[in-house]
């Protein structure tokens, strides 16, 4: 995990803690890349769908760095993370790096703790706040949340939330992650295609819900599927 971003100018730097899913950061790289910047993602190792689309990306772009590391990004006790730590905290300060911008609560942790002591600006997108309802997380990130320069909340649920646990409104945001519509056009597949190639007649009813949905957790409501896929199904089944 050694960046090779030597180069002069602004650098950024982008840690996740997957390398199967966050893959609405590949067109966050893309517009820092397109500003001038040099970019370093650290991320864990070994093959995903972020991984391929990374690799892809860095293979057109010089400024483009991949750190991939052994860290997992568990937070846990014990000597393994500490050494993890240490080398996301060795890749930042290797790269240059004036900003990290960090996504999914465990990639905060991490760089929260890595960076203390350094002079970086540090911002915490947040895709979804799952993680507050916990109430021990929940009273942690009443102090923890100050180590963040920014806070973007991917929705105005988020910024609320984050207000209300006693974030500084003047570095508080509210960006959506958005989706891709141009993927939804009629153009790319017309409705009776799409009910032919599920092998449903053309009148039947046919609902999309798009998303990366999550088994239970056991910390935030435990046996609930948290995407709320279940209470779609049923609502959904009204319009039948």
């Amino acid at each position: 995990m050694k960046p090779e971003n030597r180069h002069p100018g602004r650098a950024m730097a982008f840690v996740i803690k997957t390398n199967e899913g966050g893959m609405w950061i590949i067109p966050q790289v893309r517009e820092a890349l397109a500003r001038g910047m040099s970019v370093v993602v650290v991320f864990p190792n070994g093959d995903g769908r972020l991984t391929r689309a990374l690799e892809a990306l860095a293979a057109e772009e010089p400024r483009l760095h991949l750190a991939q590391t052994e860290f997992n990004f568990s937070m846990r006790p014990s000597i393994k993370t500490l050494r993890g730590l240490w080398e996301v905290r060795s890749v930042l300060q290797q790269s240059r790096a004036d900003i990290a911008l960090y996504h999914l609560y465990a990639s905060a942790l991490a760089v929260r703790v890595a960076t203390l002591g350094m002079r970086l600006r540090k911002v915490h997108m947040i895709a979804g706040p799952l993680y507050l309802e916990n109430k021990i997380i929940r009273t942690v990130e009443r102090f923890l949340l100050r180590l963040d320069t920014e806070i973007i909340g991917g929705s105005d649920f988020t910024r609320d939330y984050y207000l209300e646990l006693g974030a500084d409104p003047r570095h508080l945001h509210s960006v959506p992650y958005g989706a891709d519509l141009v993927k939804f056009s009629p153009d790319v597949m017309t409705k009776t295609a799409a009910r032919a190639a599920l092998g449903l007649p053309e009148s039947a009813f046919v609902a999309v819900m798009v998303a990366l949905v999550y088994s239970p957790k056991s910390m935030v409501f435990p046996g609930v599927g948290i995407k709320g896929h279940e209470l779609l199904l049923t609502a959904w089944s009204t319009f039948a």
